[in-house]
């Protein structure tokens, strides 16, 4: 009102340039006074948007990844001293400073003869000479006899033994998994002995050590391939 009364007590010209002068001056504090809330709430800090929740505990660790190691089996007479039979189906080892000889592994026959084949294991020295040769120590050394007979007529253990040559008792043994039969025997050389059959029964096998004493290390090579004796 005040500012009504004011403009027109003006000239009409000077009272409409009062009052747009006027006019002006209001809308300009308006204007201030807008740009000032607006920089006020500019200035208000922003609140940060919430975390997400983290998730429960559960009290249980995460499992640690498990290394397995491969494993392997290796057959009982896996070793560069050991011998394989392939006609027959079994290998084993022997000491070192032996030598094992094939030579009659493969000998046909004579007729009407259990026999089928024959394995020696000898001192390398006496085998060098006798492969040569040049033995002349006249009867051939001591060594490790393994003898394969065929055995398809079933014959007991105790039929293949050397009946006129054992001495002492008999022993119940298990050699390659198979129930042996271990004795002694005299003759030429004092040996040890032992008696199976394959799994199949088709043949029996005869493990023989001849030794001159009893500390002669022939008798650890009997020893030797009697207790690694395994059928593949």
């Amino acid at each position: 009102m005040y500012l009504l009364s004011v403009v027109s007590c003006l000239p009409q010209q000077e009272s409409s340039d009062r009052y747009n002068y006027l006019n002006l001056r209001i809308m300009k504090r308006f204007a201030i006074f807008g740009l000032f809330l607006s920089l006020a709430a500019g200035c208000t800090p922003l609140q940060p948007a919430p975390l997400p929740a983290p998730y429960p505990d559960t009290g249980s660790p995460s499992p640690t990844p498990t290394i397995t190691q491969p494993t392997s089996s290796p057959s009982s007479t896996q070793g560069k001293n050991t011998f394989q039979s392939d006609r027959f189906g079994f290998r084993f080892q022997y000491p070192e400073g032996f030598t094992p000889d094939n030579r009659s592994e493969n000998k046909p026959p004579e007729a009407k003869e259990a026999l089928l084949g024959r394995l020696e294991v000898w001192d390398s020295e006496d085998y060098q000479a006798i492969a040569s040769g040049t033995w002349k120590g006249g009867e051939y050394p001591a060594s490790v006899t393994i003898s394969v007979f065929d055995n398809a007529q079933k014959r007991p253990l105790a039929a293949w033994k050397e009946a006129n040559l054992s001495r002492g008792e008999d022993k119940n043994i298990t050699v390659a998994g198979q129930d042996a039969l271990a004795y002694a025997s005299t003759g030429l050389y004092e040996a040890d002995n032992v008696l199976f059959p394959s799994p199949d029964g088709r043949y029996v096998i005869h493990i023989h050590g001849a030794y001159i004493n009893p500390e002669d290390p022939m008798r650890q090579a009997y020893q030797k391939v009697v207790s690694s004796f395994e059928f593949q």
